[in-house]
Parts: C-alpha cells; sequence; structure tokens
C-alpha cells in the first residue's frame, strides 16, 4: 500500500523517482504485507475442514440456543442414507471447547453418521464467544429448509430471552424487519392446537393470518396473559371456551379458505 500510494505521487507530480523512494518507509511495507499475508492465513485457516472425533463434541450449547426436532421426527435413516451414498455435502459447524467442540450447526448430521457407525465427521472450527456463537446457531438453524414456522418462533424466543434482546437487535442480527419478529414470536400465543397443526401437519407459514387472529384475539378475549405465556390456555368458563373455539374455527376456515376470507370475517 505505501509503495502503490507513492508510485501514484509520482506519477500526479512528475517527480523523479529517486525522491519519492525517499519518501517510502520500507517498514510501512513490510508491515502491510505481513497484515495481508496475516489476514490470508486467518481465511484459509476458516476455510479449512477438519475430521474430528463424534464423541469429542458437546450437544449442551446446542440445546440450550435452539429446539430440536425429536429423534423420531429427524428423518436420520434418510440421511445417513444419503451421507452413505454422497458423502457429508456440507460439514458441520463447531466452536472449540476447553475439551473437545461445541456444535454450532448440524446437529442431525452428526446424528446420521453415530447411525452409520462412523467415530469422525468432517467440521469447520470456529472461534467465537458464547453470544456469538448462540447467534450464528441462531442463523444456521433458520436456514434449514425443513425448519417449520413453531420451530423457528420458539427459536427466536428462547434466543430473545437467553440474551435480553430487544426486537430491534434480534432482527437486526438475523438480517430481518423487527415486525418480521414480532410477528413469528406472537404465533406461540396462538391456543395449542393451532400450533400442534402447524408443527406437526406444517399447514400454514402465513405469519400475516396468524397476527391477524392474534391481533384478533386480543381484542375479544378478557383472559390474556401478559407475561408472555399462552395466550389462550388459561382461565375457565364460558368466556374463555367462546374465544378459543372463535379463533380455531376462524383458523379451519383460514386454511381452508385463505387470508382474504378470514380479513373478511374478521372485519365483519
Amino acid at each position: 500500500k505505501a509503495l502503490a500510494k507513492a508510485l501514484v505521487k509520482l506519477e500526479s507530480n512528475n517527480n523523479d523517482i529517486s525522491d519519492i523512494l525517499d519518501q517510502i518507509d520500507i517498514a510501512d511495507i513490510v508491515k502491510d504485507s505481513s497484515q495481508e499475508k496475516e489476514a490470508e492465513a486467518k481465511i484459509e485457516k476458516a476455510k479449512k475442514i477438519q475430521e474430528i472425533e463424534i464423541d469429542k463434541i458437546d450437544f449442551t450449547f446446542d440445546d440450550r440456543v435452539s429446539e430440536r426436532l425429536d429423534e423420531k421426527n429427524m428423518q436420520l435413516a434418510e440421511l445417513a442414507s444419503s451421507i452413505k451414498e454422497k458423502g457429508l455435502l456440507q460439514p458441520i459447524l463447531v466452536a472449540k471447547a476447553d475439551t473437545g467442540y461445541y456444535i454450532v450447526a448440524g446437529h442431525r448430521r452428526v446424528e446420521a453418521h453415530k447411525l452409520l457407525g462412523k467415530e469422525k465427521i468432517k467440521a469447520r472450527v470456529i472461534k467465537a464467544d458464547e453470544e456469538n456463537l448462540a447467534s450464528i446457531s441462531l442463523i444456521e438453524n433458520l436456514q434449514r429448509e425443513d425448519l417449520d414456522l413453531i420451530e423457528t418462533a420458539m427459536a427466536l424466543k428462547k434466543y430473545k430471552e437467553e440474551f435480553d434482546k430487544s426486537y430491534e437487535e434480534l432482527a437486526k442480527e438475523i438480517g430481518k424487519s423487527k415486525p418480521y419478529v414480532v410477528k413469528v414470536i406472537s404465533v406461540l400465543n396462538l391456543p395449542e392446537e393451532i400450533i400442534k397443526d402447524i408443527k406437526e401437519n406444517k399447514s400454514t407459514k402465513d405469519i400475516n393470518a396468524l397476527n391477524m387472529l392474534n391481533t384478533y384475539a386480543k381484542k375479544i378475549s378478557v383472559h390474556m396473559r401478559t407475561d408472555g405465556g399462552n395466550a389462550y390456555n388459561i382461565g375457565a368458563g364460558d368466556d374463555f371456551k367462546k374465544v378459543k373455539n372463535e379463533i380455531l374455527e376462524l383458523y379451519q376456515g383460514f386454511l381452508k379458505y385463505g387470508r382474504g376470507w378470514l380479513k373478511d370475517e374478521i372485519d365483519k
């Protein structure tokens, strides 16, 4: 960089090359070169894929910051079969721990390797503090194609509470808007029947329609919680049952007729 600056100055001022060279501090050139080589070495190291021992992987951190599917729903047999046939196409992501590694992304790939009786797995090893690891883990998990809306909501809520993040901070970290984050997390306030249906049947990912249901329920419900719990899972009596049943009926109608129908019904 220092040499380049000097040459630019030489060209612009028509100075003698000897004059310019006298102004160049060779230490700056060596420093710049050293920094660039150091940066390149770090990049190459980050890109390097290692084979690590599976029994040295700690899953505690991953379980704490992200919701996992039950093993029976993981479709491990299919994943294991694919890995056996084609190999591991995408290495797992881990962080170095004192005595091993924390899993950041790739929990199911590890389980599939265990199913195949493998003792090692390809991994990319990173360095990060606890909060950064949680953020990386969250983002990696949100990019999973098979992640349903409820898993997404639970992962966002758990990370938000674990690290005391505002909606704005959380939205910025995952590259989404604040309204998106608020709407997704609010899905967890819906009746358990709806949450179960979305999780088990992947019936919808329409957060705007589900947000309509939430907003409408808040207007008519007299049994709302303010502590972040399930808004419709408490209370008793006819009022509670009426609110819950009406929301369930609207949900079923939405699945059948769409968001436009739901809006018209709510606006009546």
